[in-house]
Order: C-alpha cells, then sequence, then structure tokens
C-alpha cells in the first residue's frame, strides 16, 4: 500500500513524526518560534548537566591579605603601650633600689657604734690595761665618725685620727716592751748574768727535745712575742740543768786590756740613724753579740746602746732568723 492509499488522519500522523525526527537531528534556529518550544528540552548544554551531575566541593575562604599599613598600626599600638608602661615601672624600681640601699646604711650605720661598745665591753680587764683609756677612746670617736651621716668624713680629721691610733699604738709597744723586761726580771732576777754565761748560749744551740728546734730559736720567737713567761721559763730550764759551779771566793772576771777593746768609732748609734739605714739584725747576731758583750769586748755605754737597738728592733720587725 503506498501512502496515497493511507487514509489521511494516518498520513498526517506520519508527517508529523517524520517532522519531529527531523528537527531533532537538524534544529531549526531560534527565531522559529514554532520548532523551539518542542526542542528545548533535549537543547540543554551538555557542559552544564555534566557540571549538575558532579557534587561540588565546599568553597574555599579567601587568604586574608594584611598590608604594610595594617602592621604598621600594631606596631604604633604596641610602641605606644610600651612607652606608657615600662617607664613608670623602671622609676619604681629605681626607687625601691635606693630606698633599699638607704636602709642598709642606716642599718649598717646605726649598729657600728653599737659594735664597737660591744668589742670594748668584751675586753678583759688586762687587755684594757694594755690598751688603754687612751687607744679605747680614739676607737670609740672612730667608730662615731664611721656612724656619722655625713657623705664624706673629713680628710684631715681622718688623717689625725690615724695619726693618733699609730702614736699610741707606738706607746703601747713600749710599754709592753718595757713590761716584758720588768716580768722577767721579777722572774728570773740574774737573767743577765745567766745571759752573760758563754755555756748558755752553747745550751741554746742545741735542739730542744720537746719541740724539735734549736732553744736559741725558741728564745727570739719569745722574746719577739714579748712573752716574759716562755724567756724566763728557758732561764730556768737552764739553772736547773747546769751545776752550780764552785768559784772561788773574790774570783773577778778576766779583764781584756783597752787595746783589745772594739773602738768607739766603729760603734754608731742605731737608734739616730733613718729607719732605711737602721741595722737588720739575725739570730746569729744576736747571739753572737752577747758572746762578745760576756767576753768583755764591748764597753758597758756601747754594749748599752746595742742591747737597746736589739729591743728597739724586736718591736719595729727589724729580727730575722
Amino acid at each position: 500500500m503506498t501512502s496515497n492509499t493511507l487514509p489521511r488522519s494516518i498520513q498526517a500522523q506520519a508527517e508529523a513524526a517524520d517532522a519531529a525526527i527531523a528537527a531533532l537531528n537538524q534544529p531549526e534556529p531560534d527565531g522559529n518560534p514554532a520548532t523551539a518550544a518542542p526542542v528545548e528540552p533535549a537543547a540543554a548544554d551538555p557542559a552544564q548537566a555534566d557540571a549538575a551531575s558532579v557534587p561540588q566541593e565546599p568553597a574555599q575562604q579567601p587568604t586574608e591579605t594584611r598590608d604594610a599599613a595594617y602592621w604598621q598600626h600594631r606596631f604604633n599600638v604596641v610602641s605606644g603601650k610600651y612607652n606608657a608602661e615600662v617607664p613608670p615601672l623602671q622609676r619604681q624600681v629605681t626607687e625601691l633600689t635606693r630606698q633599699l640601699q638607704e636602709a642598709k646604711q642606716a642599718t649598717s650605720a646605726a649598729s657600728a657604734p653599737q659594735r664597737a661598745q660591744d668589742a670594748i665591753a668584751d675586753l678583759s680587764k688586762d687587755e684594757l690595761e694594755q690598751f688603754g683609756p687612751e687607744l679605747i677612746a680614739v676607737i670609740q670617736r672612730i667608730a662615731s665618725k664611721a656612724a656619722a651621716p655625713a657623705p664624706m668624713a673629713d680628710s684631715a680629721e681622718m688623717e689625725t685620727l690615724r695619726q693618733e691610733v699609730g702614736q699610741l699604738r707606738d706607746e703601747r709597744q713600749q710599754d709592753a716592751t718595757a713590761r716584758f723586761w720588768t716580768d722577767l726580771e721579777q722572774a728570773v732576777p740574774n737573767f743577765r748574768q745567766i745571759n752573760d754565761d758563754q755555756q748558755f748560749h752553747a745550751w741554746l744551740g742545741e735542739i730542744d727535745p720537746f719541740s724539735g728546734v734549736p732553744r736559741q730559736q725558741l728564745l727570739i720567737s719569745a722574746q719577739k712575742e714579748l712573752s716574759a713567761f716562755r724567756v724566763a721559763a728557758l732561764f730556768s730550764a737552764y739553772t736547773q740543768a747546769k751545776p752550780v759551779a764552785a768559784n772561788p771566793a773574790g774570783a773577778q772576771p778576766p779583764q781584756i786590756p783597752p787595746e783589745q777593746v772594739q773602738p768607739a768609732a766603729s760603734r754608731v748609734g742605731f737608734e739616730a740613724l733613718p729607719a732605711s739605714q737602721q741595722r737588720i739584725w739575725s739570730s746569729s747576731d744576736i747571739s753572737q753579740f752577747y758572746k762578745d758583750k760576756a767576753a768583755g769586748k764591748y764597753l758597758p755605754a756601747d754594749a748599752a746602746a746595742l742591747e737597746a737597738d736589739i729591743f728597739a728592733a724586736q718591736s719595729q720587725g727589724r729580727i730575722t732568723q
């Protein structure tokens, strides 16, 4: 059956179907309103369909960008806070440090006179007599001067105090030396005669069995320390160890002719010499002097002058071992 024999209604439907197929294969321009409406769903963009089917990822937040103006503002804020808070704190610390230092100085100054009084109160009666009221008064003056609130002490007055202390120290040393000889003479009245004995000096050259050092060294050490008790003990030990010699009655020590005596011109006054030229005595020099004195090699006046220089050397530190 040909198309000419189809009923009109069927023929119309077939033509409509052919037109629809043709429209799908060859879409007409958008300007044709008759064909645009039926084919609009099929003409959708495939890329949009694919994008719609793919799940969308969460959108990333944009990175915050801070420029130089922001950081300049931050610096100004921190700098202003520092300048407002730190200087007052520094001033407060400085003031507290100053107050603490003043409190320490005030405590030390207030306690200085009390410490001086406590030290003087601890002195024994013998020490008070040895130092004397003059030296104690000077010590109290120095302690009071040190505790004074004045920022600086007068240099002239301090120098005067130093000189007074030095003078009193020398006087006390001289008094101690004189007391040493007085105590020694009371303990051993004949110590000068024993000292002139040659056997005594020979005995001093021996080793002391208790200390292991020569007795001469023990004697010099005791004499330098002005220990009359120790010196007297050595003299007493020699007297007990030496038997009493039976000397003939009225025997006189041998006399040395005047021409054999050391000339007076060779003996100088040591006290008249300046400190830099005064003689330095050794232990052997002192022993030899007393040996020569016992042998009569010195005139009494010269021997007394040399012995006085030995005594002065003890207080001035001019004796060596």
